[in-house]
């Protein structure tokens, strides 16, 4: 994570970066122009988003501006929009079938994933199960790396994922599944 903070500590977005950055929020979550607004001040002004956002930080262990990224903006705001849940690295079924169900993009699909609830498979199976159950649905997991022990996992449209992992590639982050 020191390399992300690096690369980030000090340094305003180029146009190119906002491009890629907008755009990544626009796939992840469509019609909210406010996720975009979160990104870019955890960018361009890191006191002023630390300040605006301090309790999500603080339960994440973040207390300096110098420690404010922009990933960490776009998982925050996709939590707090229901685009997003982050899940402990001791995934239960029934759990991730309950959190998976209450995303938005699910929520719009009716998704019911009652087979993957009652499933007794180890983490990465039952990650690999949550991806064909959402393909019923056509849509795709996602798990937003953000170098830790849990599963910031989001659900998109599967017409979608192969641009969101290349836009989070632009901005140099990692998506994993």
């Amino acid at each position: 994570m020191g390399g992300i903070l690096d690369f980030w500590r000090g340094k305003r977005a180029s146009k190119h970066d906002s491009a890629a950055w907008q755009a990544l929020c626009d796939q992840l979550c469509p019609g909210d122009a406010s996720l975009y607004l979160e990104v870019e001040l955890s960018i361009n002004n890191p006191m002023g988003y630390l300040k605006k956002f301090k309790d999500a930080l603080w339960d994440r262990g973040i207390g300096k501006a110098s420690e404010v990224t922009p990933w960490l903006a776009l998982v925050d705001g996709l939590i707090s929009r229901a685009h997003l849940t982050e899940l402990d690295w001791r995934l239960h079924a029934e759990e991730l079938a309950f959190e998976l169900e209450n995303l938005a993009p699910c929520k719009e699909r009716d998704v019911r994933l009652f087979a993957l609830s009652e499933s007794s498979s180890s983490t990465q199976v039952l990650l690999d199960e949550a991806v064909q159950a959402l393909r019923r649905y056509s849509l795709d997991l996602l798990c937003l790396d953000i170098d830790s022990d849990c599963y910031p996992l989001a659900v998109v449209p599967l017409d979608r994922a192969s641009e969101v992992r290349r836009l989070a590639s632009l901005v140099k982050q990692r998506i994993d599944i």
